[in-house]
């Protein structure tokens, strides 16, 4: 029977990369460098920074908050919608049940907020199907005026009518409809079908800040 003799072999990756390093941080090399001199148009920092806008806020409540109560627009994480690093602006009242609030962000931005009212506990708002809203949407492209409706406070009984928002979303050029499409109206949210359509019930009747994203 023939004997198979498996010799030892010594590796020498290691060794090699060492090598290699060592040569490519001893030899160094020389890369043209552009400085802002070479590029007029971004020679200027200031011409580099989104230029901010204001966004103003206008909510009609469904009732008069009780004294030492305050109405809060809480703005959300940009990016996940989640109650992080929240930012808390106090609304003013225009009325016994309309408040109103400014404030400076990038144009461009897509804020996610929701409102809260804070007294010796915080209430969050509800949406027409009874769940606690999770955010709104408002698209900042220039100054701008968002108008809600807030429908009810956690742990209140719904005073105002509810009806439904329907439609369908198609692309301008094409017109096949779009699905996936996020739709955000009145504190709720939901997805276009495959076939480009939403529906969401328990809307108020008023003027609604309706975005799709």
């Amino acid at each position: 029977m023939k004997k198979t003799i498996i010799k030892p072999v010594s590796i020498q990756i290691p060794l090699v990369i060492f090598l290699l390093i060592t040569l490519i941080s001893t030899s160094g090399c020389n890369l043209k460098t552009n400085s802002n001199d070479d590029n007029p148009e971004y020679s200027d920092p200031d011409s580099l920074v989104t230029p901010s806008v204001d966004a103003h806020f206008s909510l009609t409540l469904p009732g008069a908050i009780n004294d030492g109560e305050k109405l809060i627009l809480e703005l959300l994480d940009e990016v996940t919608g989640l109650p992080y690093n929240s930012r808390y602006y106090e609304m003013v009242s225009d009325s016994g049940q309309t408040y109103s609030l400014t404030i400076s962000v990038p144009t461009g931005s897509v804020l996610k907020y929701r409102y809260l009212k804070i007294g010796t506990s915080v209430t969050p708002e509800l949406t027409g199907e009874g769940d606690e809203v999770r955010y709104r949407l408002a698209f900042v492209n220039g100054e701008t005026t968002t108008n809600d409706i807030l429908y009810a406070w956690q742990g209140t009984s719904p005073t105002l009518a509810a009806g439904s928002l329907s439609g369908t979303i198609i692309d301008k050029t094409t017109q096949i409809p779009l699905a996936d499409i996020l739709i955000s109206a009145a504190g709720a949210l939901t997805f276009t079908d495959a076939n480009g359509r939403f529906n969401i019930t328990g809307i108020t009747p008023g003027i609604h800040n309706v975005v799709f994203y």
